[in-house]
């Protein structure tokens, strides 16, 4: 197992950008005319694949969110939280991180992907055996069309998923996917289900490519 240094280095290292090796421009929704169903939330997601991707590892470790500004660097960071059976794992300050990583937990498992805890991502001693996911949202903004409020909320999300060597080595990482999506919902209150929802949609995406808008109801 790595020394306590070698992998708060990693995890500091993976959260200095959310950015990849991949293209990085975020998906457009057209605001004209747009209509939303009560309770409804409108998705429009890229799907990047590296080329020297193939099949995904089927194991994962999920790290909790953090949020991010409009040029996707992270606000805030992960800090390291130990149990009382010396388990080590990470926490972040994002609002509803908890329930949006059990959210993105529960879709990754219905996919057929074993979930890790981090002590067992630690002690995996074959390269790039793991996949390491992370999540980041932005704070909601209103949505604006020709300079007016259109009524609507915007929230972009990001999803992306590297694999490591066994030693951890954060210059060794091979970028494999990365989602990037744009989400349309109808008032400030819907925010946190609007971002739980639309990851779930996400994780369906992942052995996916190309751009994709999807109308999805909070209530499913």
């Amino acid at each position: 197992m790595p020394h306590y240094f070698t992998y708060i280095t990693f995890v500091m290292a993976l959260f200095v950008c959310a950015c990849s090796s991949m293209p990085n421009a975020e998906p457009e929704i057209s605001t004209e005319q747009n209509y939303l169903p009560r309770y409804s939330i409108l998705v429009r997601d890229s799907v990047y694949q590296a080329k020297s991707s193939n099949e995904l590892p089927k194991r994962v470790y999920l790290f909790p969110p953090l949020q991010m500004d409009a040029l996707f660097r992270p606000l805030g960071e992960l800090k390291p939280w130990t149990s009382h059976t010396g388990s080590l794992s990470w926490i972040s300050a994002a609002p509803s991180a908890g329930e949006i990583q059990h959210t993105v937990s529960s879709a990754i498992s219905k996919e057929g992907y074993q979930i890790l805890t981090f002590d067992q991502l630690l002690d995996i001693q074959i390269d790039h055996d793991a996949m390491v996911l992370n999540l980041y949202f932005s704070k909601p903004r209103e949505e604006l069309h020709e300079g007016l409020k259109t009524g609507h909320w915007l929230v972009s999300l990001r999803l992306s998923a590297s694999t490591f060597p066994a030693s951890l080595d954060p210059q060794l990482k091979k970028d494999l996917m990365r989602i990037d999506a744009l989400v349309l919902f109808e008032a400030p209150d819907q925010y946190e289900d609007a971002v739980k929802r639309s990851f779930r949609w996400l994780v369906s995406r992942m052995k996916s490519s190309g751009t994709q808008t999807k109308l999805l109801q909070l209530l499913d």
